[in-house]
């Protein structure tokens, strides 16, 4: 399956507070490029508030970002288990949960019939970068996905790209296509997300 014959792009977002996971099919896709749904039903931490994305919950050393595929860590009892399954059982989740989503939408689909997007920080360093993407293989390999269907994307330039994307012109009269801002129009990305 070619890469514009996909019936769904996932794209999980695994962040430092809280993550989640949003899609969009290519028949809202040819919509409506900005028709993108969002897992609406999170329960926000020990409140009853519903939300976007769920708390991440992992254990982090003083150094926070030095990950590698022998790195071990221990939860609260001091029992150890390797991050790189503690991580991928993390993004494991998100993707059932979101397969659970979207077998309810569209009946039989197939898991080749999506193209995973896992976003990471931009500051993270290589090695973290690339911690983040053997978690994500590993899910997906024992899921029978091949390693071709998952793309890593720099959070800031997934934003700036929805940015460009955004109509610029609109009118109740107006064509329902979308302007795409023109070339040299100045835009600033700013991250909000969660506490270091």
């Amino acid at each position: 399956m070619t890469e514009s014959n996909y019936l769904y792009v996932a794209a999980i977002d695994f962040g430092t507070t809280y993550s989640g996971y949003a899609f969009s099919s290519r028949t809202d896709f040819k919509r409506d490029p900005l028709e993108i749904h969002a897992n609406q039903s999170w329960n926000a931490g020990s409140t009853q508030l519903a939300s976007l994305k769920t708390p991440t919950c992992l254990l982090l050393d003083s150094d926070k970002k030095n990950l590698s595929k022998d790195l071990m860590i221990e939860d609260i009892s001091g029992k150890s288990l390797l991050a790189l399954d503690v991580f991928s059982l993390s993004i494991k989740a998100l993707k059932d949960h979101f397969i659970e989503r979207v077998n309810k939408l569209v009946k039989n689909i197939q898991i080749d019939d999506i193209l995973w997007v896992l976003t990471v920080p931009a500051i993270w360093d290589d090695n973290a970068k690339l911690f983040m993407r053997t978690s994500a293989e590993q899910v997906l390999s024992q899921a029978g996905i091949h390693p071709n269907k998952l793309r890593i994307a720099l959070e800031p330039e997934a934003a700036s790209i929805y940015c460009q994307t955004l109509p610029t012109k609109k009118s109740v009269d107006a064509d329902s296509e979308i302007v795409v801002a023109p070339v040299g129009t100045q835009y600033i990305v700013v991250d909000l997300g969660g506490k270091l």
